[in-house]
């Protein structure tokens, strides 16, 4: 007989992206370990695209329940889009050059965000989807309550649902919430409240699910009274089945690919990295020819201006460009395509730095890294310590440089391209390794957390 899980994500098709993908691979894969779970999402979420592909990888036995959520965010962008095509009618110009040390990485929006919104800007989901949590819960006995982050607002649903209806919760962490290091609270009140949410979380949750040993150590030794044993990882993973049914597209040049978001507010940028290409290019003319780089995702204003200012003081606008978001299919093809696929890990705020000595962030691990690895193509990879360098390393999947280390760039782009042009630019990619990282291995990890904590329950 099937158990039932409530399964609480913000983030869930058609929304696309990589935030989407974890929760949509559990939920695809849970019928297949005797969980069938009802899905809690939202109707009206303030997004930058969709994937409606993704709808029809949902089983036709899960139930989908969408609600309604005040998105005070999708105001301020409006406003926000007349204001830049008031200024672009006003006054062309034309960016020259661009400081990286002269542009915020975050916004006046994102400081109000911050400002205003606990635990983020979802909070405005909470309301509406408690209503039907409460009235659905009653009429359809789940056994488990689980909740995923990103948001951080889906916690404080699952909260809510603990203590309404004694049920085991899991709660799934795929990125740090108070110790984030890509997140500044404005004032110590903030820091306290967040904190003291967090907390209660982590004590009323019967077991807290990361994506990497380092976030669940950071995790550990942050909250000492709380058992160690409550912390257990599953990583984020691929879907060997999205890369089955996709053929290799050719190109003709050596192409370097980066595929995912980029936004300054959390670290990540192209700077360093066409930094590096323009000097390339500077020597190397000839490039131009036999080269092209491809930005495949979205990009927030900040890195547009980068993107800008570099593009156009080193003449890259005929080697780079820049395509925004695509469908899940649409962006495994592309990875498929490119010679050489590229992976920025962001830097922390100057807040966090005292953590740790290095700017760059130990515990991030994004969820494209994994689809990298699946694709087997070599990865260029712009990361310091932490479990990215490690997993590239110990699957022997590509190169690993420092972030800001623009000469090293520089030499493993020129090594690269010349193995290329030799025809010996090949991943020696350890497929044991990838394997642990197949979604459905990972989801069958899940469901005997799940089973262990209903077997408690009765």
């Amino acid at each position: 007989m099937l158990k039932r899980v409530l399964f609480i994500s913000y983030f869930f098709p058609p929304l696309g992206g990589v935030k989407v993908q974890r929760a949509l691979k559990f939920v695809e894969y849970l019928p297949s370990f005797a969980w069938m779970p009802t899905v809690l999402s939202v109707r009206n979420a303030d997004h930058d695209y969709y994937d409606y592909d993704l709808i029809n990888e949902i089983p036709s036995r899960v139930r989908v329940i969408r609600t309604y959520s005040f998105e005070p965010s999708k105001l301020y962008k409006f406003l926000r889009a007349c204001y830049d095509t008031f200024r672009d009618f006003s006054k062309l110009k034309r960016v020259k050059k661009t400081d990286l040390c002269g542009i915020k990485s975050q916004s006046l929006a994102l400081k109000l965000n911050n400002f205003i919104f606990i635990p983020d800007n979802k909070i405005g989901w909470v309301p509406f989807a408690l209503y039907k949590i409460l009235s659905f819960f009653r009429a359809n006995d789940f056994d488990l309550i689980y909740s995923t982050s990103p948001v951080f607002t889906s916690h404080l649903l699952g909260l809510a649902a603990k203590l309404a209806f004694k049920k085991p919760w899991v709660v799934d962490l795929r990125d740090l919430w108070v110790l984030n290091p890509y997140l500044r609270p404005p004032t110590k009140l903030h820091s306290k409240i967040s904190r003291l949410i967090e907390s209660n979380t982590f004590r009323k949750a019967d077991k807290i699910v990361t994506v990497a040993e380092e976030l669940r150590q950071d995790l550990i030794e942050n909250y000492p009274e709380i058992s160690p044993e409550k912390f257990v990882v599953i990583p984020n993973g691929y879907d060997q089945a999205d890369f089955e049914s996709e053929s290799e597209p050719k190109r003709n040049k050596f192409s370097i690919g980066y595929i995912g978001s980029l936004y300054l507010f959390s670290g990540r940028t192209p700077h360093y990295f066409l930094l590096a290409l323009g000097e390339l290019f500077k020597q190397f003319p000839q490039l131009e020819k036999e080269m092209d780089v491809t930005f495949v995702g979205p990009l927030d204003r900040q890195n547009r201006k980068i993107f800008e200012s570099i593009l156009f003081r080193y003449n890259l606008k005929k080697m780079v460009q820049q395509i925004g978001p695509v469908s899940h299919r649409e962006a495994i093809k592309y990875m498929k395509s490119f010679s050489l696929l590229l992976l920025i890990v962001g830097k922390k705020t100057e807040k966090h730095k005292s953590r740790q000595d290095h700017p760059y962030d130990r515990t991030s691990v994004t969820g494209k890294l994994f689809e990298y690895l699946a694709s087997g193509k070599p990865i260029l990879a712009l990361t310091a310590e932490g479990p990215v360098k490690r997993i590239i390393q110990q699957s022997n999947a590509g190169f690993v440089v420092e972030p800001e280390d623009i000469e090293a760039i520089k030499k493993e782009i020129l090594s690269c391209y010349r193995l290329h042009k030799e025809n010996k630019l090949k991943a020696q990619t350890k497929r044991e390794m990838v394997a642990r990282y197949e979604r459905k291995n990972l989801t069958g990890k899940l469901a005997r957390i799940f089973d262990e904590l209903a077997t408690k329950e009765s």
